[in-house]
């Protein structure tokens, strides 16, 4: 019932949400608030005000709320919360606070935000920064940042990961997962409405009431992206709607609702953000974050390596951003070039996390009917042979797109994809030096360890990774 709340946005369930943000359950608790956060009613803003005295695990998904509704009288209670120690707690305030400045109190949060700037955790600091700037931008205020020496990374955003969650219990896997019955209900309701065939869209079409189609950006085997905007917020935004291989498939359907609870929660610079999962006309459809941009196998075409610094740093950032993603208990699974998206200040965000696979599901497809994720190219050698997957799978993917990027060539192209897939598993790569013999050793065998066919002799960690490329930027 309140993921059906969540998707319909109508006033009248304000009540019965309220009422369910104080179930026991902290999932059914959490997407309460979501829905109640998408509603808008200032009305709710005693109760989730309210909810910061009580459950510090809710206070993340709260302050999202806080800052959508807008209501100033939110800015009281989410500045103490900047005191708390945890990262996402304060990440999570501050880009609600940005959002609930005002021309009477901008001052006051830009100058509570200063501090968070010089924060020693990375994400932490870079939210702060991203904070401060939108509001001095939004206000005209003289710049705050000066001297901090704290903001880094490649671009603007909210940093870190938002909405963390222990790890659930079995039971709590019940109601984080729906069941069958519970998802096929759903297909049944979409089928009932008479679908919409997105192929006939024209540019100006509105769907929902709200999303008017401005034109198609692509399509893969697991869905069409399109270029939507929306009306109620004068913002543009991307809608992935899922091809009828997926949406047909009730097993499919069913990871793909736990999955997107688990990445929607991602909310990082580096990382492409995802709003919902929404059913239109029909048709159910992912949307998410508009980067106007172009991928990294674009900047790869040409076959000569990129220069050293630009790609040792695209390697760090795809580093921190999945720092976040693991810390989620995301494994992406598919990180390649075509995957990665570049703008033209070089901010670089990973894109796909919709069609990841949850790392507590622990297997190696997105369903037991074929739908393998990994592209053979890029795919760990363990994922390859179907055994468990884990946070080294992205690692060394990410090695494999670093050698690609520093020798111009990736380690195993030749044949198809099988004998591909073979050469994963046999490992027997030039190491990056002997194919681009300006390479620095210790950069060659960096990109070598992360490439390891053995798991347990890669970096451990994202971060153990990106601490050994930082020297060479």
């Amino acid at each position: 019932a309140i993921e059906i709340l969540n998707q319909t946005k109508d006033e009248r369930a304000l009540k019965h949400l309220i009422e369910a943000s104080r179930d026991s359950d902290w999932w059914v608790s959490e997407r309460a608030v979501d829905a109640i956060g998408a509603i808008g009613n200032r009305k709710a803003v005693p109760r989730l005000i309210e909810m910061l005295s009580e459950n510090p695990a809710s206070f993340p998904t709260v302050a999202r709320a806080l800052g959508k509704i807008g209501d100033p009288h939110g800015v009281d209670a989410l500045l103490p919360l900047l005191k708390r120690t945890e990262s996402d707690v304060r990440i999570d305030v501050m880009a609600a606070l940005s959002k609930l400045a005002d021309d009477r109190r901008c001052e006051e949060i830009r100058n509570a935000l200063l501090p968070q700037t010089g924060d020693p955790e990375p994400a932490v600091a870079q939210a702060a920064a991203h904070a401060v700037t939108e509001i001095e931008a939004r206000f005209g205020l003289a710049t705050g940042l000066a001297g901090t020496g704290s903001f880094g990374g490649t671009g603007a955003g909210r940093g870190g990961a938002s909405g963390t969650r222990p790890a659930p219990t079995a039971d709590a896997g019940k109601t984080m997962l729906m069941d069958s019955a519970d998802v096929a209900a759903i297909m049944k309701a979409a089928e009932a409405q008479g679908k919409l065939d997105i192929s006939t869209l024209k540019p100006g079409d509105v769907l929902d009431g709200r999303y008017k189609f401005i034109q198609k950006i692509g399509k893969g085997a697991f869905g069409t992206v399109l270029l939507m905007e929306d009306s109620m917020v004068s913002e543009q935004l991307i809608l992935k709607f899922l091809n009828p291989n997926v949406s047909q498939d009730q097993e499919m359907m069913q990871r793909f609702v736990h999955e997107l609870r688990y990445s929607r929660k991602i909310t990082h610079p580096n990382v492409i953000r995802i709003y919902d999962f929404m059913q239109i006309r029909g048709n159910y459809a992912i949307s998410m974050e508009y980067f106007p941009s172009h991928t990294l196998g674009a900047e790869l075409e040409d076959g000569k390596p990129m220069d050293l610094k630009r790609a040792v740093r695209f390697g760090t950032d795809i580093a921190t951003g999945m720092i976040v993603a693991h810390a989620a208990g995301i494994v992406h699974r598919d990180l390649k070039p075509a995957n990665v998206l570049i703008n033209d200040e070089s901010v670089l965000k990973i894109v796909d996390f919709g069609v990841a696979a949850a790392h507590k599901e622990g297997d190696t497809q997105l369903t037991k009917t074929g739908y393998v994720i990994g592209s053979p190219k890029y795919m760990a050698p363990e994922q390859i042979l179907g055994k468990k997957v884990d946070e080294r799978a992205d690692i060394y993917s990410v090695g494999v797109i670093l050698y690609e990027m520093l020798t111009g060539t990736p380690p195993y192209h030749r044949g198809d994809h099988m004998s591909v897939m073979y050469q994963h598993v046999q490992g027997k790569a030039l190491k990056p030096i002997d194919v681009n013999p300006a390479l620095p050793q210790a950069l060659s065998d960096i990109v070598a360890k992360a490439m390891s066919v053995d798991k347990e002799k890669r970096f451990q960690s994202m971060e153990e990774l990106k601490v050994a490329l930082e020297p060479f930027l």
